[in-house]
């Protein structure tokens, strides 16, 4: 009836990156900081070429075509002076979310970290009062022995001996159920820590 592994304490902080939920949170903020690269690269002009602008794009008749080098040229150097205030309003909304992300995910280590701990405190509870129960049970289990001896020399009635069984079978449960209750912490360490400690 032993547990099947005993739980160390000091678990590193970095087990906690096996959690769902931290790890989903990381991959929110690489998102939101791709999101501020690609908002910030849309201050700078760009020059795409395309394989439809060959030697038909210098022929006069074409030089403001979507097809000629001029047009793309002209349009991809004053889009970012066109559209400053649109690419600066997605900027700091890229920029906005970052922050939220980044605060977001701080609050899910914060949680995280208080969840462990929280099972942690309650595996060394347990364990203490395990000790406790243990003891308790033991006595109580003597007295039974002391009740009968007293009962055999007419010392006690049987109502005294049944009561001492009685409180030794409910130290006895109360023993079982503070282990079930270790195993079951356990088994939320194991949760809380994304799937394991080793």
């Amino acid at each position: 009836s032993n547990l099947p592994c005993e739980i160390q304490f000091g678990v590193p902080s970095a087990l906690l990156q096996n959690r769902p939920d931290i790890r989903m949170a990381e991959f929110e903020l690489m998102a939101a900081k791709s999101d501020v690269k690609s908002a910030k690269a849309q201050f700078y002009p760009c020059l795409t070429i395309t394989g439809g602008m060959g030697y038909q794009a210098f022929k006069p008749n074409l030089l403001f075509s979507p097809q000629s080098l001029a047009f793309n040229l002209i349009g991809g150097l004053t889009a970012p002076l066109l559209n400053r205030s649109a690419i600066k309003a997605s900027f700091n909304k890229a920029n906005a979310y970052q922050v939220e992300t980044l605060y977001s995910y701080q609050s899910t280590i914060l949680n995280a970290y208080l969840e462990v701990n929280t099972e942690m405190v309650r595996v060394n509870n347990l364990k203490e009062l395990l000790k406790l129960k243990t003891e308790e049970t033991k006595e109580l289990n003597n007295s039974i022995e002391i009740a009968s001896d007293l009962f055999k020399f007419g010392n006690a009635n049987y109502i005294e001996v049944l009561t001492v069984q009685q409180n030794a079978l409910q130290a006895e449960l109360d023993l079982i159920d503070v282990q079930k209750q270790q195993f079951e912490t356990t088994v939320n360490v194991y949760k809380a820590l994304g799937g394991g400690w080793e």
